[in-house]
């Protein structure tokens, strides 16, 4: 049986935070606080067919867009072209840029 701790770790992470913040509000004596001060995933990949693919779309359209060359955002049209030539149903196809 394959365990993913890559779904949990975020997810207790953000457990012990809030615990940590509602404890400095009401400290109890039965309970200490936690000191978190990160979380690192060394490997984030929980599916590369959807990550992978995704990383066109993030560094060119993403919050902080690294790309804006009209010539970097062809990749964008490649996979698009990849996900239709595969018959794709498991992730929507990106939208071409303008």
């Amino acid at each position: 049986m394959e365990v993913n701790f890559l779904r949990y770790i975020p997810n207790i992470a953000n457990i012990i935070y809030n615990k940590n913040k509602e404890f400095q509000l009401a400290p109890l004596p039965h309970l200490r606080k936690i000191n978190l001060a990160s979380v690192i995933i060394g490997n984030g990949m929980t599916d590369n067919y959807v990550q992978m693919a995704s990383i066109p779309e993030y560094v060119c359209e993403g919050p902080y867009p690294l790309y804006n060359d009209p010539k970097a955002r062809n990749v964008l049209l490649c996979v698009a072209r990849c996900r239709h030539a595969r018959g794709s149903s498991r992730v929507a196809a990106i939208s071409p840029p303008d």
